[in-house]
Formats: structure tokens, sequence, C-alpha cells
């Protein structure tokens, strides 16, 4: 599982930026991710939670990320998200921010392990 959390600056094509949390193996281990995003005029603050799929060895969650599908609703309301990188990982993010749209870019995210 994962946690996020950072902003997005834009005036019709803007940029998303944050500090993450990744759970694997019993520890957690931070990342930072950065991109473009298709969004509206203004800032915005990013908060979601994610599941991680296919993740055989950590070294393959860093990569670039690309949208899988965006802006689905589930119950409830809330917006999903789902992004694959080179590495064949998933990502599954679930918006905690009220009124949050994921509305990345077709250049998608890069995330990087800290070290």
């Amino acid at each position: 599982t994962l946690d996020i959390t950072g902003g997005s600056f834009a005036l019709g094509v803007g940029l998303v930026w944050g500090d993450g949390a990744l759970k694997y193996a019993g520890a957690e281990r931070a990342f930072t991710f950065s991109g473009v995003s298709v969004v509206d005029v203004g800032g915005a603050h990013i908060s979601a939670t994610g599941d991680v799929y296919h993740l055989q060895n950590l070294q393959d969650f860093s990569g670039h990320y690309t949208i899988a599908s965006a802006g689905l609703t589930v119950a409830g309301g809330g917006a999903v998200a789902v992004l694959r990188n080179e590495h064949g990982v998933i990502i599954k993010l679930h918006e905690r921010s009220a009124g949050l749209r994921f509305n990345f870019s077709s250049e998608g995210v890069r995330i990087k392990l800290k070290s």
C-alpha cells in the first residue's frame, strides 16, 4: 500500500508533485513523485492512498507511470485512478481529499524511491 501528499498548480496544463510512503515487506520506504497534469486554473492539495500490485522487487517501484484509467467514481463518490509503469507495477489510487480529481496527462508521472 502507499500514501501520497502533494500539490498541483495549473493554468490549463500544470504540474503535480509530492512525497509518499510505500509499505513493502514490513517496512516503509519514502518516495517522491512529479509529473504533468491536465487540470483547471488554480492549485490544489493532493492526498490519496493506494494499493500496489505486481511489485516483485522494490527497485521496480521507481519508474514512469502512465494512466491506465482515471476519473472512475466508486461507491460513496470517491475518485480512483489506475497507474502502470514500465516494470508492470500497478498503483490503484483512491482520493482522500474532497473534490480531488485524478487528471494526469498522457505523459504520466515519475516516481522515485528516496535513498
